[in-house]
């Protein structure tokens, strides 16, 4: 067992670059892991676009070698397979090489392909592999969201007849084949990590099985809460949307709902939104997000990406954050860091918001996909003696960052100690 464990986190973006959850998740733990004595870890991303380089696709973000990016290839979304062979089996194998870690863990597949996780069972048997899986890609091709194409209604599993129904271009044997190739490399990996209950019970009903896959959730730095927002002879009635701009998000749902409230209540509040890749969307998408943005003017504010770095600042003038979703998220991070300043949330009553934020206690859920509903419980919430103190009091303690770190780390040197058995059993 080596005195430093060397650790190679592969993610599917970096979040100065893309900043979802995946991507964060995976840098906050890298840079916990990063500040201990006894790891040596560097953090490989995914950068869109060609490579800067003619010569190599590799770019460093630190002098001391420790956040790399690559970038190129031609990607397959469907099976998730990486098309530009070299970019795999030469340019990332030398990467392993040249590294040469004790342990690789995947928080994404996409761009770098699926192929990487066999190149890495390729270059050392005894070198274990841990995959969190933060979405459902795997499970569902239209973008991992397992909602319908056609309405958005929730789908509870994998069906070939329904896939064929949302994709009537693949065919029933396209979405057989498809499962069976992700599973033929899903078998590679020691060990999954499920940010939550719900997305391992659809993973385990999937196939991967029950003894491979473990919850943890993703945890938070530390921070100090900042105060309350002093009022001046008003309600709590400063609301917030942080994070990206798409249909799945819910956040249409979100202005419809502002447009629905009384004259009397829009005249004293406000909703702040925060949020990025608006340009990535369909036009058709931005077209509504104008015209409601549009309509709402009176009351809402549309002010574009944020730093991380800002969020504490940003969460000092409101009240409320509203979390609308329409798709099962995984481990939203906005709840978590709405939750670390003791904000309350308002979110839809969908898995696994539903288990995080606890109706009456922390926050507030609303029928999901529902504009009516969702401004009644913004109503409630600007109008109801004493609603943001009981729940804002009723928020508890939060998984930090550094418990996440250490019980990652022990799985690490678990799957370490477990392989260098087999390795001495063998010979």
């Amino acid at each position: 067992m080596p005195d430093r464990l060397k650790i190679l986190i592969i993610s599917h973006g970096h979040p100065e670059i893309i900043k979802g959850d995946g991507e964060i998740a995976a840098y906050n733990l890298f840079k916990e892991l990063r500040s201990r004595d006894n790891c040596d870890v560097v953090f490989l991303a995914y950068k869109q676009g060609e490579p800067i380089y003619s010569s190599t696709p590799f770019e460093t973000l630190k002098s001391d070698g420790s956040e790399v990016l690559i970038t190129g290839g031609n990607f397959d979304y469907f099976i998730f397979s990486q098309l530009n062979t070299r970019l795999t089996c030469y340019e990332f194998r030398s990467f392993l090489d040249s590294f040469a870690p004790d342990v690789v863990h995947f928080y994404h597949y996409i761009h770098l392909g699926l192929e990487a996780i066999r190149e890495v069972h390729k270059y050392a048997k005894n070198i274990p592999i841990i995959m969190t899986l933060n979405e459902y890609w795997a499970i569902c091709n239209h973008s991992g969201q397992m909602v319908k194409k056609s309405d958005y209604k929730l789908c509870y599993k994998s069906e070939p007849d329904d896939c064929h129904q949302c994709f009537p271009h693949k065919t029933l044997e396209d979405f057989q084949l498809r499962e069976m190739y992700i599973k033929s490399f899903f078998k590679l990996v020691d060990v999954f990590i499920a940010p939550s209950e719900f997305l391992l019970e659809r993973y385990v009903n999937w196939g991967i099985p029950r003894d491979k896959i473990i919850y943890l959730d993703h945890g938070q730095p530390t921070v100090t809460p900042v105060p309350p927002r002093k009022l001046l002879d008003e309600q709590r009635n400063h609301f917030a949307y942080f994070g990206q701009l798409n249909i799945f998000k819910g956040i249409l749902v979100l202005l419809e709902s502002f447009g629905k409230l009384t004259e009397e209540i829009r005249k004293n509040i406000s909703l702040d939104i925060y949020g990025a890749n608006l340009e990535l969307q369909s036009e058709s998408f931005q077209s509504r997000f104008s015209e409601l943005l549009n309509q709402t003017k009176d009351c809402v504010r549309y002010l574009g990406s944020y730093q991380s770095a800002e969020l504490p600042q940003l969460m000092a003038n409101i009240d409320w954050v509203i979390v609308s979703s329409i798709c099962w998220e995984v481990s939203p991070l906005v709840i978590e860091e709405a939750f670390m300043h003791k904000r309350p949330v308002i979110c839809s009553n969908i898995d696994n918001m539903n288990q995080k934020v606890e109706h009456e206690k922390s926050g507030l859920h609303f029928e999901v996909g529902d504009s009516t509903d969702l401004a009644n419980c913004i109503t409630r919430a600007v109008t109801e003696e004493g609603l943001w103190e009981k729940l804002s009091s009723g928020i508890s303690e939060r998984l930090t960052i550094q418990e996440v770190a250490d019980k990652t780390q022990n799985i690490y040197v678990e799957q370490v100690k477990k392989h260098l058995n087999k390795t001495l059993f063998s010979e």
